[in-house]
């Protein structure tokens, strides 16, 4: 595993296991605008979601802006959240389509 790779996984792993709150801020429900709060920091930070693949979404965070893996743990944390739904599992495995 390369260093980039587990830098990934690390963030992916740290993300969903935290107990982050999420509310949609978009009109989809998943490939939408949703706004990350750690309850024990109360930061609150903007995650945008295009797809499950690193270099696809996009997070307001100051470790996404620095890190250049295209991922950190808000957007992870998204992932996971979308990934154990029904329905918005479906939706994130058919994959984005631009309006």
């Amino acid at each position: 595993m390369s260093l980039e790779q587990w830098q990934i996984e690390r963030r992916r792993q740290f993300g969903r296991a935290q107990d982050f709150r999420m509310t949609n801020a978009g009109d989809e429900p998943v490939f939408s605008e949703f706004l990350v709060t750690n309850p024990s920091s109360r930061r609150t930070y903007l995650v945008r979601i295009r797809g499950t693949e690193p270099g696809a979404n996009v997070c307001s965070c100051p470790d996404f802006a620095s890190n250049e893996l295209g991922t950190c743990k808000h957007v992870e944390f998204v992932i996971g959240r979308l990934a154990r739904g029904r329905k918005t599992a479906k939706l994130l495995r058919e994959g984005f389509e631009p309006p």
